[in-house]
């Protein structure tokens, strides 16, 4: 028989990122639970702990109606954790087994902790619930930052008075946004955004040279910027400016996108009458009228009397 120490850690995610290396994270995101455990993933219970740090209420329920208490290690492993239900605010992050569903063992995980930063008076209520922070953010004015991509294409403004931290500002100044290869037809240009799947409070401008990426698509009206989201690629709606050569759009996540040009319906070919020419019908002869008995009857007499008249000039 051999023994060995019990694993026992959890790990939380926002996309490809751990919470701890995330800029910030707003209420809505989805974090995905990691759990290491060399205990019985199927039959040993373990529930995860969401602590809300301004009066230790325990979450046990997601936003996505998921419940988090006394469920094997499988069910949460990989579990996508929905933020939705919760208020802005400071939180706590923790595995733990249940003594009788856990092989008697009693274990607790380190814990995840979401710090809430943001300045309160004392005996203040939060009134900035509205804003959907989970983790809240400093308010220190800067001037706009200004990213713009390594082909000179994509220009991604952001506002300086976004509400975060030096340590988000720094992050958000890190931002990458690099040309990638196409892989459809119908893609005028597509591009890489690193770090990816961050959740911006404000929504931030993205702007796309239409001249420089190419003049050959006749009609810019239907070129739309569409956005990596959840495994699908999604329309953003789009701002063309034709004259200019400008895309624009309004973005609240900074993923992946390209360019389409999405071609419309083809509309049926529609037959126009010729004029109408109309012909007028024959012309019927009208027949002769072949002369009756009457007639016939009228003649002979004549011809009998002047017959007669005739032969008494003779006498």
């Amino acid at each position: 028989m051999s023994v060995v120490d019990p694993i026992f850690s959890l790990k939380l995610k926002i996309g490809s990122l751990d919470v701890t290396e995330a800029p910030f994270i707003t209420v809505g995101d989805t974090l995905t639970v990691e759990v290491l455990s060399n205990l019985d993933p199927a039959n040993d219970l373990v529930s995860l702990k969401v602590i809300r740090q301004s009066d230790d209420a325990e979450i046990i329920i997601d936003g996505a109606g998921h419940h988090l208490r006394d469920r094997n290690i499988s069910y949460l492993n990989s579990l996508h954790f929905d933020t939705s239900s919760l208020i802005p605010g400071g939180y706590e992050f923790y595995i733990e087994t249940s003594n009788s569903g856990s092989q008697g063992l009693y274990l607790k995980s380190e814990s995840i902790s979401l710090v809430d930063n943001s300045p309160h008076q004392e005996g203040e209520e939060n009134e900035d619930a509205g804003a959907d922070y989970v983790e809240f953010l400093d308010d220190e004015p800067r001037s706009d930052l200004v990213i713009i991509s390594s082909d000179g294409v994509v220009t991604l403004t952001i506002p300086g008075d976004m509400m975060v931290n030096d340590t988000q500002w720094s992050a958000l100044e890190s931002l990458k946004i690099v040309p990638i290869e196409l892989s459809h037809e119908d893609e005028i240009a597509a591009y890489n955004v690193t770090p990816e799947g961050l959740s911006i409070s404000t929504p931030v401008v993205l702007k796309v040279d239409y001249g420089e990426i190419t003049s050959q698509v006749a009609n810019k009206s239907n070129t739309v910027i569409k956005m990596y989201e959840k495994g699908e690629w999604v329309s953003v709606e789009t701002a063309v400016n034709e004259s200019s050569g400008i895309l624009c759009v309004n973005v609240g996540h900074l993923n992946d996108f390209k360019i389409f040009a999405e071609v419309g319906p083809v509309p049926s070919p529609v037959t126009v009458p010729g004029p109408v020419v109309t012909t007028s019908p024959p012309a019927t002869a009208t027949p002769k009228e072949e002369p009756g008995f009457e007639a016939i009857f009228a003649v002979t007499c004549l011809l009998a009397v002047a017959f007669t008249l005739v032969r008494r000039d003779e006498k």
